[in-house]
């Protein structure tokens, strides 16, 4: 059994933990050039501050709104327990969280390869539109394998928005622990119950695992 992975609402004192980073940050620079200069880790370019809010928990993942994807933003154990699941490689890049001013050190984490090919095309179901479109107009559109959704997105930006309103995956064919699927779901990262197993074992906090509906 697979499940969206989201985060520990109830769990994590005051949800987000984080809104924003460091006032003045120029994330976008930062993402550019962290990409550029490694795909693994990177000291280089220095990462950005991220301040807590009043009354957010010090848990092993925060939730963070900006910066937020494709990064999850994890404590030293959580980073650990990534780097022992099975996943594709993983972007690492060291940060510090503050609260209170008390700096605590966690790392961004990211996989940048998505698995279209783990989802089954001929039974879930999908919605494409102009996101710029002020009518909010949505016609549907189908798939028949991965080939076809991956070439999708190759021809089309950010400006064309697609959702997927039935999402089933071909759960026999899945070899990772977390993966991510492309920009069609809210959150793209998925997890077997192998991860879910070793979260609660490890009682690792911050984080939730919900049904695959509701990534749709």
């Amino acid at each position: 059994m697979f499940y969206s992975m989201g985060k520990a609402y109830e769990k994590v004192g005051v949800y987000p933990q984080v809104t924003d980073v460091s006032p003045g940050f120029n994330w976008q620079a930062f993402e550019k050039a962290n990409r550029e200069l490694s795909p693994v880790l990177n000291n280089t370019v220095p990462a950005p501050v991220i301040p807590m809010r009043t009354g957010a928990k010090v848990t092993d993942a925060l939730s963070v709104v900006n910066p937020s994807w494709p990064f999850l933003t994890v404590n030293e154990t959580l980073l650990r327990f990534l780097q022992g699941v099975r996943a594709d490689p993983l972007r690492i890049m060291p940060t510090t969280a503050v609260k209170k001013g008390v700096s605590y050190p966690y790392w961004l984490v990211a996989i940048d390869r998505v698995r279209p090919e783990y989802v089954d095309y001929q039974e879930s179901r999908f919605i494409t539109g102009d996101i710029l479109d002020s009518n909010g107009s949505f016609s549907d559109i189908f798939f028949s394998n991965a080939e076809e959704c991956t070439q999708f997105f190759q021809q089309h930006d950010y400006s064309r928005y697609i959702h997927a309103t039935k999402l089933i995956l071909k759960e026999e064919i899945i070899q990772h622990d977390i993966f991510r699927l492309p920009r069609y779901t809210t959150p793209r990262y998925f997890v077997s119950d192998r991860f879910r197993e070793g979260v609660d074992r490890e009682k690792i906090t911050g984080l939730g695992f919900y049904p695959i509906e509701s990534a749709i």
